[in-house]
């Protein structure tokens, strides 16, 4: 979500334009999906990657918001089912109510998958924004 929002500003600053990304309507990700897509420089909704990153988002707030738990609401169950159903065998919510292990279980392999999709993702949210790939980046010489 920061890194999507930091983009969005990124953006802002390229086009010189007054419109900002707090001036679309929503929040997050979802606010800086749409910026990024009025500006046109990439319209990320309609990247492969964008289902994942929503889950990722949802499982974020799960976790941070519910204490990692399919949460008390009939929406935070339903979320929490939908994710386990969308990635069986690599994320579960346990039924169990100990309070040890009562929590949402991610696999290794799963977060892994994650990281290679949202690179996968920034990369060619990067590359629309024209800047260098990330190797180029990461090895750039650091500003005298």
């Amino acid at each position: 979500e920061t890194q999507l929002l930091a983009a969005a500003s990124r953006a802002r600053l390229q086009k010189e334009t007054l419109f900002q990304p707090n001036d679309v309507r929503g929040r997050g990700i979802d606010a800086a999906a749409l910026y990024l897509s009025r500006l046109g420089v990439y319209d990320v909704r309609q990247d492969l990657a964008w289902q994942t990153i929503c889950d990722l988002r949802d499982l974020r707030h799960l976790i941070v918001h519910r204490g990692g738990t399919k949460g008390p609401s009939d929406e935070h169950r339903k979320t929490a089912q939908r994710l386990a159903r969308a990635y069986v065998g690599r994320v579960e919510f346990p039924d169990s109510d100990w309070t040890w292990y009562g929590e949402v279980w991610i696999s290794i392999p799963m977060c892994r998958e994650f990281t290679v999709v949202v690179e996968g993702f920034f990369d060619r949210v990067f590359d629309a924004m024209g800047l260098p790939p990330r190797y180029q980046r990461r090895n750039a010489a650091p500003p005298a």
